[in-house]
């Protein structure tokens, strides 16, 4: 897989195109150390959320591809995590986020 730096080196990347790259591979960097931090394996993890080890691998390493929102939902939740998108005014590509799950306790 090449780096963002590798491929704009090989074609012109267009901003919009750029921060979706970069989206993502923030998204993917988070959901691994969110994983690895609560020291699941990959094989456990998969478990917990009903899925292969290889579908974990490839969200971890940025395969989004037929991943839907429900199914990013549903790794936050068993990670404790909330998934918050947020689509800006200034880009075609939504803003991923996970935040604490509020237990209610204020």
């Amino acid at each position: 897989m090449l780096t963002l730096e590798e491929f704009k080196a090989t074609q012109p990347v267009s901003p919009a195109v750029e921060r979706a790259i970069t989206s993502k591979s923030n998204l993917r960097i988070r959901l691994y150390d969110l994983r690895a931090d609560s020291g699941l394996s990959i094989k456990r993890f998969a478990r917990r959320l009903g899925v292969t080890k290889t579908d974990v691998e490839r969200v971890e390493e940025g395969d989004f591809e037929g991943v839907t929102v429900e199914v990013l939902d549903k790794y936050a939740g068993a990670l404790g995590k909330v998934l918050v998108v947020t689509i800006r005014g200034d880009s075609a590509s939504p803003f991923y986020d996970l935040t604490p799950k509020d237990d209610g306790a204020a």
